[in-house]
């Protein structure tokens, strides 16, 4: 009995060795497959961190918008498009130690040439993209509403112009007020005038508006682009009168802004214009009357384009210039600065009249200082039109 007894026990005991190596060897191997399966992860992990590190954003057409109170979490969420686990942004800005805490509200250029971290950096830096502005053009010689119909064709301009221009003496006011506090925060030219500038009694809008070219941005309306335009126009107008030959028989910058708005009317030759101001001087101070069509033609219609007939000469409108002494009562178009120079420093000359040399403007005026050597010019410029009308047929 002792001795079955006894193997027995034996038997039971090499069962529980059996039974205790068994889970030994399950427990390593468990143990072994969390060891490997916590490497791959790590291994994964740590590739895919590396992977959100080189990760090349996708090009946008449009700047990528961050504003304010957006954190890099919801930045890297939105430009890896959910390429990525949530918790991998969180990863990655650990791993980054809070470098792109404080980023920066603005449009960034998304090219598609950028990786994730590139992009955060520039909007850690401020680096944001600078939109290339849009331009209008005001061009010289144009009346107002010719002008306004050109400016409201701008690409992406908003046309608020009849609002902004509704009550022309606030616009007016408001347009001196603002080049006259310009102005001084400059410190450049003292403008103590510049508010008086136009007389009060003026209500037209008319040449008041500097020709050039003038940026703004998508959204924008006319309105700001006629301020800038405006502004501009006192500035240059203020600045340049304070400069001007002293002998010209004027009384204040407006009355340069009307002779400047003709004598850009009559010429495109800069070289000549210096000329055909002094004719207007000489007929000025002699009280003879400025007799020029592109006033008449503006009395007729301030749009108006073509061949004046012997009845529209003859009416008379505050713009007969051959019906009505002096100036007219407001400028006639758009003058550039050119002819606003010439109107300030004339150019010496005896003549009183000019006349086209030809059918074509580029080829300028014959100016004379006598009404026979005017005659016999006017002769000789109908023979070249009769001439070369007939080289057309």
């Amino acid at each position: 009995m002792g001795k079955e007894t006894a193997s027995k026990e034996d038997t039971l005991q090499n069962k529980t060795n059996v039974s205790k190596k068994g889970f030994l060897r399950k427990l390593l191997t468990l143990a072994l497959c969390l060891f490997i399966a916590c490497g791959v992860s790590i291994f994964f992990f740590i590739n895919e961190l590396k992977s959100m590190n080189d990760y090349v954003v996708p090009k946008m057409l449009t700047p990528y918008e961050l504003k304010s109170g957006m954190s890099a979490y919801e930045v890297i969420v939105d430009l890896t498009q959910n390429d990525y686990p949530d918790y991998m942004a969180y990863a990655f800005l650990k791993f980054y130690k809070g470098e792109f805490d404080n980023i920066q509200k603005g449009p960034y250029l998304i090219d598609g040439t950028k990786t994730l971290k590139e992009i955060l950096e520039d909007m850690k830096n401020g680096a944001i993209y600078e939109v290339e502005p849009l331009r209008a053009l005001i061009v010289e010689g144009l009346s107002l509403p010719l002008m306004l119909n050109a400016l409201n064709k701008s690409e992406n301009l908003e046309d608020d112009s009849a609002e902004c221009l509704k009550d022309p003496k606030k616009f007016i006011q408001a347009g001196l007020d603002d080049a006259f506090s310009l102005s001084n925060k400059k410190g450049e030219i003292d403008f103590k005038k510049t508010k008086r500038l136009y007389p009060e009694s003026v209500n037209s809008l008319e040449g008041l508006f500097l020709p050039a070219t003038y940026p703004y941005y998508k959204g924008d309306g006319a309105c700001k682009v006629l301020r800038s335009s405006f502004i501009k126009m006192a500035q240059t107008l203020q600045a340049e009168w304070e400069k001007r030959d002293t002998s010209i028989p004027l009384q204040n910058p407006y009355d340069a802004l009307i002779l400047a708005s003709i004598v850009e009317r009559e010429s495109s030759i800069d070289k000549e214009r210096p000329l055909i101001a002094k004719v207007f001087y000489n007929r000025l101070e002699k009280s003879m009357r400025l007799q020029t069509d592109p006033t008449v033609m503006y009395g007729v219609a301030p749009d108006f384009r073509g061949s004046l007939k012997l009845s529209q000469l003859r009416k008379d409108t505050p713009y007969n210039t051959y019906t009505r002494d002096g100036l007219p009562p407001t400028p006639i178009a758009m003058p550039g600065l050119s002819s606003i120079l010439a109107v300030l420093h004339p150019e010496d000359t005896k003549a009183f009249y000019f006349v086209a040399k030809s059918h074509d403007p580029k080829d300028g005026h014959v100016f004379s200082n006598t009404l026979k050597e005017h005659q016999q010019a006017v002769r000789d410029y109908r023979k070249k039109v009769r001439e070369y009308r007939r080289a057309q047929k």
